[in-house]
């Protein structure tokens, strides 16, 4: 937008005018002028880091510092296993940042410890209500037919 230096007072030129062909301003008559930019931007996104990233940087580390900081590999499974890939990826990356603060600052087994703890409360916080559920209606099923078959095994032996 153009406006009047002096008065500022909206004038209707182009913003590359050269001075010297400018028009007086209607209200003041001064040829300066005043010009304003917006700029209005959006940017939606949605990403995650994979561990992958986070893991590169620990190659450069000698191998004693890489199998300390490296993740205990059975709760690294037990995550691959019961988790879909979208929840096990972030999931991963934030308990290995967790595991290496816990090292620096507790040792070993005991972020050992701490890691599995929060592989249980991550995979019993996700799956606790599927798994459950599930293990219900598997048990439940499971008295049902033992039943069946204890009831046609008193028929059979009447």
């Amino acid at each position: 937008m153009v406006f009047c230096n002096s008065c500022g007072f909206g004038v209707n030129e182009a913003m590359g005018l050269n001075p010297s062909l400018r028009r007086p301003c209607p209200n003041c008559g001064s040829t300066s002028r005043h010009f304003s930019v917006n700029i209005q931007a959006s940017v939606l996104g949605n990403g995650s880091i994979s561990t992958r990233l986070i893991l590169k940087e620990t190659e450069r580390l000698p191998p004693a510092v890489k199998r300390r900081e490296a993740l205990p590999r059975f709760g690294e499974l037990l995550l691959y296993c019961f988790l879909a890939r979208t929840e096990r990826i972030n999931l991963i990356g934030d308990l290995f940042e967790d595991y290496r603060e816990a090292i620096a600052k507790f040792g070993r087994k005991s972020a050992v410890c701490c890691f599995y703890a929060e592989v249980a409360r991550s995979l019993l916080s996700r799956l606790s209500w599927r798994f459950f559920f599930k293990i219900g209606f598997i048990s439940g099923g499971l008295k049902v037919l033992i039943w069946v078959f204890k009831l046609i095994a008193k028929i059979i032996t009447g």
